[in-house]
């Protein structure tokens, strides 16, 4: 990687989890490069998890949201969950807010004037999983519960029952 300016800090991306790199620098300029420096060897963290947390579900009493979700449980390859961020914000508006916790529940206070959307997603030493699809919370549901549950679990209920259901067969006399 080559940079121009004089510059004495890099970041340098694109690189793959749980890998060794070496590193060394050298300076350039019209007469030419220069020695490089000791390398240094760095390895890489194991990435986040792959997979978002599922099987959300939510209440809302008045403008107390109360969050409840599997813990996500990070493959071999990837670096242990330390907690989850839970983001929300309003629909009409571009502020984002989060919170996090090392738990799989979350409260939060919400505007009872404004809609929300709200994502979860696991933390780890490898950085930010992946989200949950959006939960849409609208302002006339104050009051209300609801559920995302993961899609691989509504398509195993889907095809039982539509195995169930060829499966049965009528008779008539």
């Amino acid at each position: 990687m080559r940079i121009s300016g004089n510059y004495t800090s890099l970041n340098v991306s694109g690189l793959k989890g749980s890998s060794q790199y070496f590193l060394a620098v050298s300076a350039f300029n019209t007469a030419g490069t220069g020695p490089q420096s000791v390398s240094v060897n760095a390895t890489t963290k194991k990435p986040p998890p792959g997979q978002p947390p599922l099987n959300i579900e939510w209440n809302l009493i008045g403008s107390q949201l109360t969050l409840h979700w599997d813990p996500v449980i990070a493959l071999e390859t990837e670096s242990e969950v330390t907690g989850y961020q839970v983001s929300y914000r309003r629909q009409r508006h571009g502020d984002m807010n989060a919170i996090t916790t090392n738990k799989t529940t979350a409260e939060l206070t919400l505007s009872a004037n404004d809609d929300y959307l709200v994502q979860v997603k696991a933390l780890s030493e490898g950085g930010e999983g992946v989200g949950s699809e959006p939960i849409h919370i609208h302002k006339l549901s104050m009051g209300a519960r609801g559920s995302r549950a993961g899609e691989s679990v509504s398509l195993c209920l889907e095809l039982l029952f539509i195995t169930v259901f060829s499966s049965f067969r009528f008779s008539f006399i």
